[in-house]
C-alpha cells in the first residue's frame, strides 16, 4: 500500500517485497459458482423475485433489535472467465429454481502485496453482489439504496469484510459487489483488442442490476447513492462524468480519492501491458494474438506476470499513475472513458443531486499531467515547487514532515480541490476534513495489514471508513464519532443534505454546500464538528498559479 496520510502529512511505510509468489488459491476457474436451495429447505418468507431468477436470502438481528435481510452472492453478470476475460460484462443468462443467497462467494482474484512473500487469493469467477436491507420481502415500503465501492489501489479487496449494519440501522439497503482488480480490470492494448476499464463496466453493471431489480428488495432505484473510498473514490467520480452511467445514481460520496489524482489514470498502457508480454514470454505486435494467448493461460500464470510490472510502474506513479488503473479508451460503442476526467469536469452537466465529497487526506516534483511544453520551463516550476515545500532547498535534506506536506498535496489535495472546484459550477457539493485520532482505526486497521502511526499527528488513510462499517467494540468516544458519521451519510443518502435538521448528535451544526468555485467552506470533523474556510488556502493558490501560468491544455490530471 501506498504511504499512509494524516491531515497535513503523511507517514511513508517501506516494505521489503520479494518478486517470489506463493498460490494458495485455486484459480483455474471453469464454470460458474451457482448453487441451490433444495425444496426442503425453501422459506418462501426470504425468497425475491429478481429479473434472472428467485434467489433465497436469510435474516438476522441487528444491534437495535430489528431485523436485517440479507442476500449474498447474487450473479450480475457472466463469469468473465477465458473468452470473456478483457471484455465488458456481459449479462447473466436466467435460471431455474431458487438461488441460494446465503452463502458468501470468494473476492474476485487479487495479489496481496501486503503478505512476504507475495500472495495470490480470490477467483475469477467474481462478479457477484450482495444486498443488506431492513425492508421484509414483498413489504410495499421502499428505502434509499447505498451502492459501496471499494478501495484498493484497484489491486485487491474484499466486499465480504464490510458489514454494513449502522447503514441498515437508519434504514438504507446497501448493496456492494466485487469488481474485476489487476490485469482482468485494467489491462489495455489501446486498441480493441483489449479496450480496458473493465472494472469500471463491472461497477456499471451493478448500478444498471440495481436499476431493474431494487425494486423487489425494497429499495428506491430513484434514490441510488454511490460511495467510494480511495480507488472506489475514484470510481465514483468516473461514474459522474461517463455517458454510460446517466441517470443510474442520484448522489456521490468520494471519500479519500478522485479522478483527477496522479494515480488514478494510467498514461501509458500498452507499455504496461508490453511489460506484461516480455514476463510472459509473449509478443504483443500483434494485440488480437497477444490478449487471445492470455485468454488461453490459467490465473497463475497471469498473476505471476504481473509482479515484476507493478512493482517497476510504482516508481513512476507520480509521472505514469498506477500500473492498472482507469484508461482513457478509443471510442467505442462499450467505451467507459473516451476523454480526459478534467475535460470531462469542465463541461459535465447537472445530472444528480448535491455531491457529498468525503475528505480524507491520503497519499521528479512536477507531474507528467501539467504539461508544461519545454524543459526551461520544467526547472523553473521544478525549483518553484521545492523552494515552496522544502526549507533546505533539497527533496534530499527535507524533513520528515516536509516530505509528508509535499506527498499530500501531490497525490491528493490539489486534486480534490480542482474537482470540487470543477463541479460546483453546476452542482452544490460538501467537503470536509475528517481529523479524529482513535484507537478504534488502529487496531480495526491493523488487521487488514494497514498500520497507522500516532507518532505523526492526524489521521491516516481509511480510519474515516472504520466509522462506517460494523467491527471491532469501540469505546465511548470512538462510538460517538460512528454515530455521528454515520447520521452525516444516511442524512445525505436520504435528503440530499447531510446536515437537513438542528440535531444535538451533531451539535447543531448546519453544514452549508459549496456552490461556486470560489466557496470555501468545510467540514472539519475531530473530536467535535467545526465548520472552517480555505483548507490549505495559500497553497490551493500556489498550484492554481502555476497551472495557469506554465502549463498548456488538456490536462489529463491535476
Amino acid at each position: 500500500m501506498l504511504p499512509l496520510i494524516t491531515t497535513s502529512r503523511i507517514s511513508i511505510k517501506f516494505y521489503i517485497i520479494t518478486t517470489s509468489v506463493l498460490i494458495f488459491a485455486d484459480l483455474f476457474d471453469n464454470g460458474n459458482c451457482l448453487t441451490f436451495v433444495k425444496k426442503e429447505e425453501y422459506n418462501r418468507t426470504l425468497q425475491v423475485k429478481t429479473n434472472n431468477g428467485f434467489v433465497q436470502g436469510f435474516s438476522r438481528k441487528m444491534g437495535n433489535g430489528k431485523d436485517i435481510f440479507i442476500y449474498q452472492g447474487i450473479p450480475f453478470a457472466k463469469p468473465p472467465l477465458y473468452n470473456l476475460r478483457f471484455m465488458s460484462p456481459q449479462p447473466q443468462t436466467k435460471w431455474a429454481g431458487v438461488l441460494d443467497a446465503r452463502q458468501q462467494t470468494q473476492p474476485c482474484v487479487q495479489l496481496m502485496f501486503r503478505t512476504t512473500p507475495i500472495t495470490v487469493n480470490g477467483v475469477e469467477d467474481c462478479l457477484y453482489l450482495n444486498i443488506y436491507s431492513p425492508i421484509r420481502p414483498r413489504s410495499n415500503e421502499t428505502v434509499p439504496v447505498l451502492y459501496w465501492i471499494q478501495g484498493g489501489s484497484f489491486l485487491e479487496g474484499d466486499v465480504t469484510i464490510y458489514d454494513p449494519e449502522y447503514f441498515v440501522e437508519e434504514n438504507v439497503i446497501v448493496v456492494t459487489a466485487n469488481y474485476r482488480l489487476g490485469m482482468f480490470g485494467f489491462l489495455s492494448t489501446e486498441d480493441e483488442a483489449a479496450p480496458g476499464n473493465y472494472a469500471l463496466k463491472d461497477q456499471n453493471a451493478v448500478l444498471r442490476w440495481i436499476r431493474s431489480n431494487i425494486k423487489t428488495f425494497g429499495g428506491d432505484h430513484n434514490r441510488v447513492t454511490i460511495l467510494g473510498q480511495s480507488a472506489g473514490a475514484c470510481s465514483v467520480m468516473y461514474h459522474m462524468v461517463s455517458p454510460k452511467s446517466i441517470g443510474l445514481f442520484h448522489g456521490a460520496i468520494a471519500m479519500s480519492g478522485n479522478s483527477l489524482s496522479p494515480w488514478c489514470l494510467q498514461r501509458y498502457p500498452r507499455n504496461v501491458a508490453r511489460d506484461i508480454s516480455l514476463h510472459l514470454g509473449l509478443s504483443i505486435e500483434n494485440s488480437t494474438a497477444f490478449v487471445e494467448a492470455l485468454r488461453k493461460m490459467d490465473s497463475q500464470q497471469l498473476m505471476y506476470g504481473q509482479v515484476v510490472p507493478i512493482l517497476v510502474n510504482l516508481a513512476q506513479i507520480y509521472h505514469n499513475g498506477l500500473a492498472f488503473t482507469p484508461v482513457i479508451e478509443y471510442n467505442h460503442k462499450d467505451a467507459f472513458v473516451t476523454e480526459s476526467s478534467y475535460s470531462l469536469l469542465e463541461k459535465v452537466i447537472s445530472l444528480i443531486r448535491p455531491l457529498l465529497f468525503i475528505f480524507d487526506l491520503s497519499p521528479g516534483l512536477i507531474p507528467s499531467g501539467m504539461n508544461i511544453p519545454s524543459f526551461s520551463l520544467r526547472r523553473i516550476v521544478g525549483n518553484k515547487i521545492r523552494n515552496r515545500y522544502f526549507q533546505a532547498k533539497s527533496v534530499f535534506a527535507a524533513t520528515y514532515d516536509e516530505l509528508l506536506q509535499y506527498l499530500s498535496d501531490v497525490f491528493f489535495i490539489k486534486s480534490m480541490q480542482k474537482s470540487v472546484e470543477l463541479i460546483t459550477r453546476y452542482s452544490p457539493a460538501y467537503m470536509y476534513v475528517f481529523d479524529y485520532e482513535g484507537q478504534i482505526a488502529i487496531e480495526s486497521l491493523s488487521l487488514l495489514n494497514y498500520h497507522i502511526a500516532r507518532d505523526v499527528k492526524g489521521a491516516g488513510h481509511a480510519e474515516d471508513m472504520v466509522y462506517l462499517w460494523k467491527g471491532l467494540d469501540m469505546k465511548r468516544k470512538d462510538r460517538l464519532v460512528q454515530n455521528r458519521l454515520t447520521k452525516i451519510w444516511t442524512n445525505f443518502i436520504k435528503y440530499g443534505n447531510p446536515t437537513p435538521i438542528m440535531d444535538e448528535l451533531l451539535q447543531n451544526v448546519t453544514w452549508p454546500s459549496i456552490t461556486t468555485p470560489d466557496s470555501a467552506s468545510y467540514l472539519h470533523i475531530g473530536e467535535s464538528l467545526t465548520l472552517r474556510q480555505d483548507y490549505r488556502g495559500s497553497y490551493k493558490k500556489f498550484w492554481a498559479d502555476l497551472f495557469e501560468k506554465y502549463c498548456q491544455k488538456p490536462f489529463y490530471i491535476y
